[in-house]
């Protein structure tokens, strides 16, 4: 194939609601959520090669497994190669701009972009529909990050429903306050509430983590306090957390002042692409 090369996007996803609805026979628990995606993510880049070879690279490149078979882009590309018996003659890098265990969707959306780019790589045409049932295989959030639009999730994350509904463009701080959390952790400890909030925009898990991690709540009480803020939330099942302001200038405020508080902390100014 030449010197052929595809780069793709991979978005950060967002959790604008997350509600639990159940626990599943299979041991996973059904939601409800209006997911959508970020103007930042990380890199995915596909070239030609003699033989399957992955290299991460970027800020967050030590975030990856050591075990590489453990890495969803690694798996992703196996799983490819079997259902299509194409041989990976290729090389998959990854510029890793978004932390792990941080609740913003980084391993699967790389994933994801791995699936769809294969495909276009090789022209296999699979079918959307096709790719998210390989993707949820590895992972229950990436049918939604391979569809890449604003859609309400439920089930485990199999059932997809492309939303109307007006998400503002408003400008969004999102913060990583340099803590890991286990996806895994925190629905083990999650007990289902005898009420749910009623909030058009809240986290059902955001007790449990902010109890787990008190990090979480520092940083949502961080900032709740920055002027301009409209709303301050975990992202699905964090440590992330995210912020929706009124104004690009209060959000770079907001930005500035976290980082002078809490030097440590991963913040960046966002936007959201649907």
């Amino acid at each position: 194939m030449g010197d052929k090369s595809i780069e793709c996007f991979a978005p950060a996803k967002i959790n604008y609601n997350l509600h639990i609805v159940g626990k599943r026979a299979d041991g996973y628990h059904n939601i409800e959520s209006l997911m959508g995606f970020l103007d930042i993510g990380d890199a995915v880049t596909i070239t030609n090669n003699h033989k399957f070879s992955y290299e991460v690279r970027g800020p967050f490149s030590h975030h990856t497994p050591k075990d590489i078979d453990q890495d969803l882009v690694v798996q992703a590309a196996k799983l490819f190669s079997k259902q299509t018996g194409v041989d990976l003659n290729v090389k998959i890098t990854v510029e890793k701009n978004l932390p792990a265990g941080a609740g913003m969707g980084g391993g699967s959306s790389d994933a994801a972009a791995v699936l769809k780019g294969l495909n276009t790589y090789y022209e296999t045409n699979l079918a959307e529909d096709v790719l998210c049932e390989m993707g949820l295989t590895l992972g229950s959030e990436l049918p939604v990050c391979i569809r890449g639009q604003l859609t309400q999730v439920s089930g485990r994350g199999e059932i997809l429903k492309p939303s109307q509904q007006d998400i503002e463009a408003s400008p969004i701080v999102v913060v990583w306050p340099n803590q890991i959390c286990s996806t895994a952790e925190i629905f083990k400890n999650f007990t289902l509430p005898e009420t749910r909030s009623g909030a058009d925009m809240y986290n059902d898990l955001m007790d449990v983590a902010c109890a787990r991690y008190p990090v979480i709540k520092t940083c949502i009480e961080g900032l709740s306090a920055q002027n301009g803020c409209q709303k301050a939330l975990m992202n699905g099942s964090g440590s992330s957390c995210y912020a929706v302001f009124d104004a690009r200038g209060n959000a770079d405020k907001a930005l500035q002042n976290i980082k002078n508080l809490y030097p440590s902390w991963w913040v960046k100014v966002t936007n959201p692409i649907c």
